[in-house]
């Protein structure tokens, strides 16, 4: 069960300190140095969001024979949970600068009480033009595929597809790294470049013959998605994208992306040396989620996608709601 969230928009004329060194670092040079020109003030006015979101759970699960929790045989167990808690600011500060702040936690319940607000997003972005915006930070901006980065508040299942994030809190923190992001549309089509600092895995898992992401300083991982849209173009004011739009959008899309990195992974052969290995995965997929009726309080969602390294290994997934 999901409640709503809560926006509040605020028209502010002067920029929260929080964000002013991040612009200021970002700001051409041109925009300051002096000049023998006179200087004509733009008055740009600037609308940060605040949202607030949480997502509940109501669990009844059966559990195997000779289970026990905190020491105790139990054949189920019933809980409440608070799955996801999010606060977020964001929006524009002038023209063309974006930026984001987000709080969150996850996993709250009888077993997980200690949980604290972590920060997940700190990220701004510069409009160079009409088709390219360049920025940063810690971001869940990645290529792959559509639901490598999907967007929570809109899951129609009771949770997200895991099995479309390969890296998830592996060499990633709830799927943000730190990175650089260079995006835009030419048209109806939509891209996302991102260059990105893996996290140091923290596995406890002694190296064998079974590979692991390597825990020494990890190599820059590269990646990119590129979709085509055929009716409706969808926002990329946010990471992540939306399971469904419940009517309100006329969406299809193809999409294609890839995941690089250089020795990403490691293992120890029957010689007992060590072996390391390239990440690269390709994606495809295609997305259609449209109104069925003309109130738009109906709407049907499909999503398919393939995902392989070319070599030996291959993987079809189809969600239909």
């Amino acid at each position: 069960m999901k409640v709503g969230k809560i926006e509040l928009t605020k028209t502010i004329s002067t920029i929260p300190i929080l964000f002013v060194l991040t612009c200021f670092l970002f700001v051409p040079n041109k925009t300051l140095a002096q000049s023998d020109q006179p200087v004509i003030q733009e008055k740009a006015e600037s609308k940060i969001k605040f949202l607030a979101a949480a997502q509940f759970w109501g669990r009844y699960t059966d559990l195997n024979p000779g289970t026990t929790i905190q020491g105790t045989p139990q054949s189920n167990v019933t809980d409440i949970a608070i799955r996801r808690f999010r606060i977020i600011a964001s929006g524009n500060i002038n023209e063309r600068w974006f930026v984001k702040f987000q709080l969150g936690a996850n996993n709250l319940n009888y077993l997980n009480r200690n949980q604290v607000l972590r920060i997940l997003d700190v990220e701004a972005f510069y409009k160079v033009n009409d088709w390219l915006q360049l920025g940063g930070g810690k971001t869940g901006y990645v290529g792959l595929s559509r639901y490598a980065a999907p967007a929570t508040s809109s899951a129609l299942a009771h949770d997200i597809p895991i099995f479309n994030l390969p890296t998830v809190n592996i060499s990633d923190d709830l799927i943000r790294r730190m990175s650089l992001v260079g995006k835009g549309q030419l048209g109806k089509l939509d891209y996302r470049i991102i260059l990105s600092r893996p996290v140091i895995p923290t596995s406890t898992v002694v190296l064998s013959q079974y590979s692991e992401f390597e825990k020494r300083t990890p190599n820059y991982q590269k990646s990119a998605y590129f979709k085509y849209q055929f009716f409706d173009k969808e926002s990329q004011n946010s990471a992540f994208t939306a399971a469904t739009y419940f009517g309100k959008k006329k969406v299809i899309n193809i999409g294609a992306g890839f995941l690089q990195q250089n020795t990403a992974t490691w293992q120890k052969n029957m010689n007992g040396d060590t072996l390391r290995h390239n990440l690269l995965l390709f994606a495809t997929d295609f997305f259609l989620d449209l109104p069925l009726n003309a109130q738009n309080s109906k709407s049907v969602t499909f999503y398919s996608r393939s995902l392989s390294d070319l070599r030996n290994y291959a993987r079809i997934h189809i969600l239909w709601y």
